[in-house]
């Protein structure tokens, strides 16, 4: 793995989002609500928006991941601290995808 690390900032842009915004541009969007693919407690919808401001496609057919239990979210946010390499980076939050 890179040894690199990316501070981020984490904001609230409206009531059941919460966004972590890297300092490689890229920005982690979980979110918790009734329109979202969530239940609102223990799953939340992701979504990675890349720094042109386009969701990286998680999966082969959506643009978010959806029923993700929260105790996994670490694991994105592992993900988008270590890598600045975008082609790395979206490979590796793609292969984490594959598990839900």
């Amino acid at each position: 793995m890179n040894n690199m690390t990316n501070t981020y900032t984490t904001n609230s842009p409206r009531e059941g989002i919460e966004q972590h915004t890297y300092s490689t541009g890229y920005k982690l969007s979980i979110g918790m609500s009734e329109t979202h693919y969530s239940d609102g407690e223990t799953l939340a919808e992701i979504a990675v928006i890349n720094p042109e401001g386009n969701f990286v496609h998680l999966t082969p057919y959506d643009d978010v991941v959806g029923w993700v239990p929260i105790k996994r979210i670490e694991e994105f946010k592992d993900i988008l601290k270590a890598w600045s390499d975008p082609s790395v980076l979206e490979y590796q939050l793609k292969e984490l995808c594959l598990h839900f």
